[in-house]
């Protein structure tokens, strides 16, 4: 065989020491990343200097050593890679949670080490090496000698990223989304599954986990229930060897506000319901507007109606941030419509990241009522807004202090509440209606938790989302935090001031450092000031 060191070779030495004479039968060659000549970096950092003396002088089969490799620069294309593949977890993981570029001395030294000299490397076959104490070896063909690189810098680039692109070999597949609304329609593709030299894949057998299955290279399946679903993928090759992979994917009730008053999804109307989605962000559930085109045929595309409710005096409140970068497009905005009758009648809020402004539009017409230099999008964070309507009195609240106020009798008019915007992306949550006027078409919203409370969390147990759901009867400072069966914290979900309400926060079953944690009870504790709640949660794996 032959070894390839890329990182520390004590235990290279030890080997050495303890079996040289099975390092004389077994090691065909053993290819060391590092330096000929007093390599300060592998060698003098770890204090392996006499350890690499003890191995040169005495190692019994040839050594190679590949030093070349800090100016090609690989890694960044792992992003685009499939999320299965080792190497894209690797890259991320050691550059901070980015894809970025780094060295590539490891590379250089595996793909001598797997492929030889071929059309890649020169061998240097003469000279001498040496060490920072003094050791000087001499080198000989066969015995002792380095790699010259023979290829460009982009050549080696290319040749390392698209085998570091690869999937190992086994079951893989696609899924067009993980989580998602009900019904919600799925497609998996397995066509990246990759069995290895001769053999093919003949039939593809999938597992829904809602007791449904499938056959095929490529399926949809429509989830009809809510929960979180083992999708299991099997494989049998043309010499009748089966292979088994399974993913996770979670159906939930279209919920996306972490306040109760109509934030269940179907309580809504969207307009170009493709770009409408929930997401998570903040470690909450978020309703996120996206920001590609918008269809011109309809009517205010990108907009969300509360449908089957008309309303005259009311009290709207959200939380709104930009998924615009605000110093590259200072024209972001997002629209508050209210009195909405029909597409050529109604009012709206225009807040854009420069100015603002009220506008009536009446018969198609549209006509200007104020105006503001002030920002509506004074940041890229989360802003409170307030919007009241009483009589023809409207008030405008940004984070609690008043934005504007406006009173014209053209505000006064009886209709439906939307928001959205008309070309930028946009994330809308804790969305709550309060009225003075009793409202056409839907129940009243539900009163205002009276005491502080944090319920069991559902599904229970789970596998690897849960939704965790506790009641405030005030804004409080909260802190939600999991702890493990010992009482070690693992995981602080969030913390911060929330509103007086219900909220529902969902854990992914990761831990502080974003691995997934094993099986086995944790705990998640609420704390609000002194009060100090708990409830036990299972985890399933």
């Amino acid at each position: 065989m032959t070894i390839i060191s890329v990182g520390f070779i004590n235990n290279l030495d030890d080997l050495l020491r303890a079996e040289p004479d099975l390092v004389a039968q077994k090691i065909k060659e053993l290819v060391i990343m590092g330096g000929v000549n007093n390599d300060n970096f592998n060698l003098v950092r770890h204090n392996l200097v006499d350890v690499s003396e003890n191995i040169i002088e005495n190692w019994p089969t040839p050594i190679v050593f590949s030093q070349e490799g800090s100016s090609i620069l690989t890694g960044d294309n792992l992003q685009y890679a499939p999320e299965e593949n080792p190497v894209r977890e690797a890259f991320f993981r050691f550059l901070g949670n980015e894809f970025n570029s780094r060295s590539s001395w490891d590379e250089i030294a595996v793909l001598y080490g797997v492929r030889g000299l071929s059309s890649y490397f020169n061998e240097i076959t003469s000279g001498t090496g040496s060490l920072l104490n003094g050791y000087v070896w001499q080198i000989e063909p066969g015995f002792r000698s380095y790699l010259s690189n023979r290829l460009s810098n982009p050549s080696y680039v290319r040749i390392i990223e698209e085998l570091m692109d690869q999937l190992p070999i086994g079951v893989h597949f696609n899924i067009s989304a993980y989580s998602g609304w009900l019904p919600f329609s799925v497609e998996f593709d397995a066509s990246i599954s990759n069995v290895g030299g001769n053999r093919s894949i003949q039939q593809y057998l999938w597992d829904f986990g809602d007791n449904s299955t499938g056959e095929g290279e490529k399926v949809s399946h429509i989830y009809n229930a809510i929960g979180s679903f083992n999708v299991q993928l099997s494989t049998i090759d043309n010499f009748g060897d089966s292979l088994n992979t399974s993913k996770m994917i979670g159906v939930f009730d279209p919920i996306f506000s972490s306040i109760e008053y109509y934030g269940n999804a179907n309580n809504y109307e969207r307009i170009d319901e493709n770009l409408w989605s929930s997401q998570i962000d903040k470690d909450d559930l978020r309703y996120y507007l996206g920001g590609n085109e918008r269809t011109t045929e309809k009517a205010l595309p990108g907009f969300c109606f509360i449908k089957d409710s008309t309303f005259s005096d009311f009290t709207l409140n959200m939380t709104v941030r930009t998924g615009e970068d605000l110093s590259q497009n200072r024209y972001a905005d997002y629209s508050i419509i209210f009195g909405y009758v029909d597409e050529e009648n109604y009012n709206y809020i225009l807040m854009k990241h420069t100015t603002s402004c009220i506008v009536n539009v009446s018969n198609g017409q549209s006509i200007n009522l104020y105006w503001t230099s002030q920002k509506g999008l004074p940041d890229e964070e989360y802003n409170q807004v307030t919007l009241s309507l009483h009589g023809d009195q409207l008030t405008v609240l940004v984070d609690s202090t008043v934005f504007l106020t406006s009173k014209n009798t053209r505000l006064s008019a009886v209709g439906k509440i939307g928001f959205g915007s008309k070309s930028y992306s946009v994330f809308f949550d804790d969305i709550q209606i309060l009225r003075t006027v009793t409202s056409v078409g839907m129940d009243l919203p539900k009163t205002l938790p009276s005491q502080i409370k944090l319920w069991q969390n559902y599904p229970n147990p789970f596998n690897p989302t849960t939704t965790i759901r506790f009641d405030l009867s005030q804004k409080s400072s909260v802190a939600l935090f999991i702890f493990d069966i010992i009482g070690r914290k693992i995981r602080t979900i969030m913390k911060g001031k929330r509103a007086a309400g219900s909220h529902e926060i969902v854990w992914d079953g990761l831990d502080d450092t974003d691995l997934s944690v094993p099986s086995g009870v944790y705990f998640a504790q609420l704390q609000i000031g002194d009060i100090v709640k708990t409830i036990k949660l299972n985890l399933i794996r």
